[in-house]
């Protein structure tokens, strides 16, 4: 090892430590990549030399540590409420283990929140970290005002959450890793039981509060953290969930419609598979983008029903096809169980220019309709649905402070059917409690 302090260069030996005192390329591969994958050092080269005293190779890494703090500054500008400013910041220490501090926070008029974590990094032949963290989300669907407008009565839909957890994770190797969560969360949607709001009109609430336990497993060696075109992202995960609802009737309900509190308790399985493939004959720099693939999204879940028809779809998965799904609320994309699959092909255009289209059908599994009797109240349905179909096509340009895309845009659903949307920046949300 050189360019690091004693008690570092300890460290980054345990990224290379293997049975036996010989190592084969594709271990020194294995642990060099880790290594790298590791924001913490810098200027990381792997040098091979012949010993002939000792008969072998000899491997000798050269690294330089980072900043311990460091900082991030990003901007979303688009053409929907969700633009926003993005900060974070973490201090990171290493001594026998790497400890990290981070938080960063986004504020905007439609998404609003915020991530503080602590991670401890074990480094060995499987890297383990855990790491205590405190996650918050405020969604404010149909908010279409200013870049950082207050807030508005008008606003049909408000989704908040917060999570507070504690992560485990285990890396077999640098690109997948075993992920163990366990903690407790609480949720409050607010909601209309009309299309047509009056400014004095009160909203109901729905608050779910519990603790959750999940186990997911992630691979990611796509080439882009957004718009990707080459690689295979694979996340499968199985979410336990124990809760209380609490529903609290607005102006908007029935007269008739009394608060109440309701235990649940239910599992939820996920698989999602998305990968693409190049249509060039060769690698080569400079050649335009060709590629196509597909995505593969499945969800499964004993979730009951909720007080009304509009909290059992809030406390739903959702599918989200496209960047700017999130933004959307759409009943049709909602549900316990669902089954989805998409296309895509990309077109280099000129230089970093790319032409994408995207084709996606998604079937829901026994969905929520509503009760004949009362159409406030939510019905399960004993059938598949028809599948429901989404498209876009439109160019996206690389910048270096993140992709800019126009895309041309349809969903199955009466309200939403064609649209246009436009970004600067990526199109990024942090998880939500129960995702």
């Amino acid at each position: 090892m050189q360019g690091l302090p004693k008690e570092q260069q300890a460290f980054v030996r345990r990224f290379f430590r293997r049975t036996g005192t010989n190592y084969t390329p594709s271990d020194i591969e294995e642990g060099y990549f880790t290594l790298v994958d590791n924001d913490f050092f810098s200027n990381v080269y792997p040098r091979v030399m012949y010993d002939k005293e000792k008969k072998g190779y000899v491997l000798t890494v050269d690294a330089r540590q980072n900043n311990n703090l460091t900082a991030d500054l990003g901007v979303l500008l688009s053409t929907r409420s969700m633009s926003n400013f993005y900060l974070g910041g973490s201090f990171r220490y290493l001594n026998r283990f790497l400890y990290t501090a981070s938080v960063n926070a986004t504020v905007g008029r439609f998404y609003n929140g915020a991530h503080g974590a602590f991670r401890v990094s074990l480094p060995g032949r499987f890297p383990v970290y855990v790491q205590p963290q405190v996650t918050f989300n405020n969604f404010n669907y149909q908010d279409t005002g200013g870049l950082l407008g207050t807030n508005t009565e008008t606003t049909q839909i408000q989704q908040r959450d917060l999570a507070t957890t504690v992560q485990i994770g285990l890396s077999p190797n640098y690109r997948s890793r075993y992920i163990i969560t366990g903690g407790a969360f609480t949720t409050r949607d607010r909601f209309a039981n009309t299309d047509e709001l009056s400014s004095n009109a009160t909203l109901d609430v729905s608050r779910i509060s519990g603790v959750t336990a999940a186990v997911k497993f992630e691979r990611n060696s796509q080439n882009r953290r957004q718009y990707a075109t080459l690689g295979r992202r694979v996340e499968f995960g199985f979410r336990a969930v124990k809760a209380i609802e609490t529903y609290i009737p607005g102006s908007t309900a029935a007269p008739d419609m009394e608060g109440r509190d309701k235990n649940h308790q239910w599992l939820r399985a996920n698989a999602f598979i998305e990968q693409f493939f190049t249509l060039n004959k060769a690698d080569t720099v400079g050649v335009r983008t060709s590629a196509w693939g597909f995505t593969t999204d499945l969800v499964a879940s004993t979730q009951g029903r909720f007080a009304t028809y509009r909290s059992s779809l809030t406390a739903s998965p959702a599918f989200l096809p496209l960047p700017d799904s999130r933004t959307l609320f759409l009943d049709r994309y909602r549900g316990t169980a669902y089954a989805a699959g998409g296309l895509h092909f990309v077109q280099g255009v000129a230089g970093p220019l790319e032409w994408r289209t995207s084709v996606y059908a998604h079937v829901l599994v026994r969905p929520w309709g509503r009760d004949p009797e009362n159409s406030l109240l939510a019905k399960r349905q004993n059938t598949i649905s028809r599948p429901y179909f989404t498209a876009m096509t439109g160019f996206t340009y690389q910048t270096p402070v993140g992709p800019a895309s126009l895309q041309f845009i349809t969903y199955d659903e009466k309200n939403h059917r064609f649209g246009v949307f436009a970004h600067i920046g990526y199109v990024l949300f942090r998880d939500r409690a129960l995702d």
